[in-house]
């Protein structure tokens, strides 16, 4: 088999695990948690030998933006004009492009695609038109990496925040426990780029000692989410409205950070379409509707799409809100708790919203972060109670048994719209469930096979909880 028929992943894999074994032994042989030794390259190298270890690419309306450094830095343009026949010959051109000023264009933002560039320089370098396996091996590799780096600022974050083990076990919870496991690390979609400028703003914002440049990172992070995905407007606003209110002598520096990805923006719809709109806002403007209350219901509750079922940790994020919007010590909280609602309210007038054949909402996975931080963030109450502490270690267990089931294995559900929508209750469908359901990723297994494979990630499921819960008591409390 030539090297170029061999997926990228397949070398990959074995570098990131190998360096992430190498961490490990080493913070071992000082007798020191790697997450104490490393605190920023161990969560990386792990979370992307895990990502890698799918050995799959899992992707779709990702093509673009690995398509993109090869037409920026071989033809010079931002635009998908120099692969336009390579779109049409794979039958992409209506689904991922539109046309402006007769320039064929990426549908969703290119920024994903200029942060993926250091990753795919040396293929741009040796091959001007790449093949299929190729994309998707880039695909799979930068988002993995971009993906990682997030999980590693989000526990340098939370290590100023909370104590060391429950900074680590919060940060497993995000890298494995939610979207970023099962969607975000496995193709170039924009929600990983949007995650880590999400988790580099909280950290600019939040981190204890922050000092002046910390609030230029913060106003960067947040609009590097913006310019990855737009929804991301719902945690730059807030965001910038709590500095405006209750940190004014930070708010130039913010601004100054947030004007590199929002003038990068404009210029881009300036300098491709001619005005300050999104390439497809006619697109999308199409398919917002009425607002439709059941869809708030199901975004937070159904086994196909909602937040709880799918990271049931998250609900220690949703009660933490409740139990500190009047906490004067965390007056951020008012502010950026805004942002979960608003995410929802405005997916709630988007028809589109069950996001297609995917794993849960993927629309959610930038709020998800944000609920696990704040559920993080309450360590200490969740650690005074020795029943909060239980159910947390269960619910961060579950959490990663089910993006697990949707890294490892195939997505149920259907591409068409409206049975999405007849899927939305359909508890056969739930990750778990499925798993060992006839129609299953497992269906060509005996029914007592899938059932004692999926009985054994349960006790699986069980025993991390244990060793989790055992692990944190002996940490005491949670400071």
């Amino acid at each position: 088999m030539a090297f170029s028929e061999i997926p990228l992943w397949t070398p990959a894999f074995p570098a990131a695990a190998l360096w992430a074994a190498w961490l490990w032994r080493d913070a071992r042989r000082n007798a020191s948690s790697p997450f104490d030794a490393h605190p920023a390259l161990f969560p990386f190298a792990l979370s992307l030998a895990v990502y890698l270890s799918t050995f799959r690419w899992h992707g779709g309306d990702d093509i673009p933006n690995i398509i993109l450094p090869f037409a920026l830095l071989r033809h010079g343009t931002l635009s998908m004009e120099p692969f336009r026949a390579w779109f049409v010959s794979h039958g992409l051109f209506p689904d991922f492009t539109v046309q402006k000023e007769g320039l064929l264009l990426s549908r969703h933002p290119v920024m994903p695609g200029l942060l993926a560039l250091p990753i795919c320089l040396p293929a741009v370098l040796l091959t001007p038109v790449p093949s299929e396996l190729l994309i998707h091996g880039l695909s799979k590799l930068a988002a993995s990496a971009l993906t990682a780096a997030s999980a590693a600022v989000f526990h340098l974050l939370l290590r100023e925040r909370c104590s060391r083990r429950w900074a680590a076990s919060a940060t497993l919870l995000y890298a494995f426990g939610t979207f970023s496991f099962s969607v975000s690390s496995q193709a170039l979609f924009q929600h990983g780029p949007a995650q880590l400028g999400l988790i580099l703003g909280l950290y600019g914002l939040l981190r204890r000692g922050r000092g002046p440049r910390d609030a230029f990172v913060a106003g960067f992070g947040f609009a590097l989410a913006v310019a990855c995905r737009l929804d991301s407007a719902f945690f730059l606003a807030p965001a910038g409205l709590y500095v405006l209110s209750r940190e004014r002598r930070r708010l130039p520096l913010f601004a100054a950070g947030a004007a590199l990805p929002l003038a990068f923006l404009a210029f881009y719809w300036l300098a491709y379409t001619g005005r300050l709109k999104p390439q497809d806002s006619e697109v999308q403007r199409a398919i917002f509707a009425a607002f439709e209350p059941r869809t708030m219901v199901a975004l937070l509750a159904s086994p196909t799409r909602g937040l709880l079922p799918f990271i049931p940790a998250s609900l220690f994020g949703l009660w933490t809100i409740l139990l500190r919007l009047r906490d004067k010590n965390s007056p951020w909280i008012v502010w950026l708790s805004l942002s979960l609602p608003a995410v929802f309210v405005f997916y709630s007038f988007y028809y589109n919203w069950t996001g297609g054949m995917t794993f849960g909402s993927r629309y959610l996975a930038t709020a998800a972060a944000l609920a696990v931080f704040f559920a993080a963030d309450s360590s200490a109450w969740i650690a005074a109670s020795a029943a909060r502490r239980k159910f947390w270690c269960l619910a961060v267990a579950w959490s990663i048994l089910v993006h697990a089931v949707g890294a490892y294995f195939t997505w149920p559900g259907s591409y068409e719209i409206e049975a999405q929508r007849a899927q939305l209750w359909q508890w056969s469908l739930y990750p778990p469930f499925y798993l060992g359901a006839s129609f299953g990723p497992l269906s060509a297994l005996p029914a007592p096979a899938r059932l004692a494979l999926a009985l054994l990630a349960a006790a699986a499921t069980l025993l991390g909880a244990r060793r989790m819960n055992r692990w944190l008591a002996e940490e005491g409390p949670a400071v």
